[in-house]
């Protein structure tokens, strides 16, 4: 009876139109065409790729699947491209809600130098704690339950496309542990001022990352006005390109509680309609089939065991623009020590927008230091040949002199020091030259040989001292833990 009075109500509502369109007479005439226009635009746009769920099929054609039963672990997903302050917004999220929250947070370690995303080793993480979950569940219903609820914050390690990840999540080849985990919304971070090269090469899933089914909230992260067009166009093309994401300003990371629900939302990625956006724009993802990685950066992890000078680092970070091979350099972050003080740091440092940190880390400082590059055709040796140049640099031992090390400079300077030294017998000073009794005229000092010797001996013993001390101290390897 629903069907009929849906059909009459069409009906009616197309003669009292007065106006009718083609297409508005074949759905009067074919009640079925809603469905039949869904079924096409799906088999068009999935060239072929398998639908393997029913609710995924349900979506595709726009009709509402089965309802599905709440599961036990909700994850969500923070995107962004390095130095988009992906890394804050998580914190932010962590020290939001501690207490009735149990969270879980999975982020790249900072010693980690690996450049292709480990999609094995996150599923492998996500069963084990779908399995600890499952256990302190079954613990608990004989005893009090926990109020707590357990969620997964996952930060895209690198340059890491958020395709790569969602496939790792929704894709997981455990159906018990699918069965247990939602991805509730993913975030992407995107800074303007730092999404392209000088060369107007654009860093690698800018775009990609913020995709309409894929990204459910974009956060502005830049701090600082966009004043380059192509910046400016980037931004445009995101938001026309997700006109249903929810855009998310948020210059000095701080964000409102309405922005932190949007973020934490639990239902934004399982919506109906992005679930059929992102299985018509993305159909690979029906399919648990390892893809080829998308082109990343290379990263180059250095442990050094010295601590750096403060005012050498802030210099050094500043003129990597102006170095040709620190040209390659887009991206920094460092757990370090620093000369002036005893405690531990974090420092991320951005070179397209300029923007460095340094944080105070509550860990107690160890004598392993790490630091990490990102950029393209990085080279170890030079980046360590960079780091040097943080600390005060080592003194060099000195070569002896003698007389045919001497310019002609030095010898002027001890002829004039010299000048009016006593003379010796038979020679005597006319105001212009030194002359002899026989009659010998000499524009230097009748001694002046013994005088360079003497030089020559002073500025020897000068350089055994140096030496001597530079051999008494013993010069530490910045890149040597033995000290």
């Amino acid at each position: 009876f629903k069907e009929m009075y849906d059909r009459l109500s069409f009906h009616y509502r197309l003669i009292a139109s007065g106006s009718t369109s083609v297409v508005q007479r074949a759905h009067d005439a074919l009640p079925q065409l809603d469905r039949f226009v869904g079924h096409l635009e799906a088999s068009t746009c999935l060239q072929g790729h398998r639908v393997s769920s029913d609710n995924a099929l349900s979506a595709l054609i726009q009709q509402a699947g089965q309802s599905q039963s709440a599961k036990l672990i909700t994850v969500t997903i923070i995107a962004g491209m390095l130095g988009s302050g992906k890394h804050q917004l998580s914190e932010r999220l962590v020290n939001l809600d501690k207490e009735g929250t149990r969270w879980i947070v999975l982020r790249q370690p900072l010693d980690t130098s690996c450049d292709d995303f480990d999609q094995e080793g996150l599923q492998s993480f996500l069963s084990s704690i779908v399995d600890k979950t499952q256990r302190r569940k079954l613990s608990s219903s004989s005893g009090t339950p926990s109020s707590k609820r357990t969620r997964i914050l996952i930060v895209t390690p690198g340059v890491t496309s958020v395709k790569d990840v969602v496939q790792a999540v929704i894709g997981h080849p455990s159906k018990s542990a699918r069965d247990c985990l939602t991805l509730a919304a993913v975030t992407s971070c995107v800074d303007l001022n730092n999404c392209s090269t000088e060369e107007g090469k654009y860093f690698p899933n800018v775009l990609s990352d913020c995709l309409p089914g894929l990204a459910n909230n974009i956060v502005w992260t830049t701090s600082n006005d966009v004043d380059m067009p192509s910046h400016i166009y980037v931004g445009q093309l995101i938001r026309a390109g997700n006109p249903s994401a929810t855009f998310i300003r948020a210059p000095s990371k701080a964000l409102t509680d309405e922005n932190l629900q949007a973020i934490l939302s639990e239902t934004a990625f399982s919506d109906l309609s992005n679930e059929r956006l992102r299985l018509l724009l993305h159909p690979d993802m029906l399919e648990s089939l390892p893809r080829p990685s998308s082109a990343k950066f290379q990263s180059v992890c250095v442990k050094f065991y010295l601590p750096l000078e403060r005012k050498r680092l802030v210099l050094q970070l500043s003129a990597l623009k102006s170095k040709s091979p620190a040209s390659r350099v887009y991206y920094i972050r460092a757990k370090l020590t620093l000369t002036d003080s005893s405690l531990l740091y974090d420092l991320e440092f951005v070179r397209q927008s300029n923007s460095l940190t340094i944080s105070h880390r509550e860990d107690a400082p160890s004598a392993e230091n790490v630091i990490v590059f990102w950029g393209v055709a990085l080279e170890e040796d030079w980046l360590k040949t960079w780091l040097k140049q943080c600390r005060k640099p080592i003194p060099e031992r000195k070569e002896r002199k003698t007389k045919a090390d001497l310019s002609k400079v030095e010898i002027s300077e001890i002829q004039r020091l010299h000048k009016l030294d006593p003379l010796p017998e038979g020679h005597f000073f006319n105001g212009y030259n030194y002359v002899s009794l026989y009659g010998e005229r000499s524009d230097t000092h009748p001694l002046l040989s013994q005088f360079i010797d003497d030089y020559v001996a002073q500025q020897n013993a000068e350089i055994d001292r140096h030496n001597e001390k530079i051999t008494s101290v013993p010069q530490q390897d910045l890149f040597s833990a033995e000290h």
